[in-house]
């Protein structure tokens, strides 16, 4: 017999990867909500996805800036 969560939990397991980080973010926000984001933010995210989706901005690997930031950092340390 199935416990309570077997048949959701199989469920959740078959959309794609993308379809399930939604879900499982939805399902946080039901136990703990977000707080609630100050109003010029709400502007300035639809500003900056007006640009990416018009191509005005150069998107970069997160792995690369990543790498950046730690040469950068590794860098400044050295430094007498």
């Amino acid at each position: 017999m199935e416990t309570p969560l077997e048949t959701p939990e199989g469920e959740g397991l078959e959309p794609s990867s993308q379809d399930r980080a939604a879900l499982i973010e939805r399902l946080i926000d039901s136990i703990v909500p977000p707080p609630p984001l100050h109003p010029a933010w709400g502007t300035e995210i639809a500003r900056r996805i007006d640009d990416i989706d018009n191509g005005h901005v150069e998107m970069i690997p997160g792995e690369q800036v990543f790498a950046q930031a730690r040469a950068h950092i590794e860098a400044r340390c050295r430094k007498p």
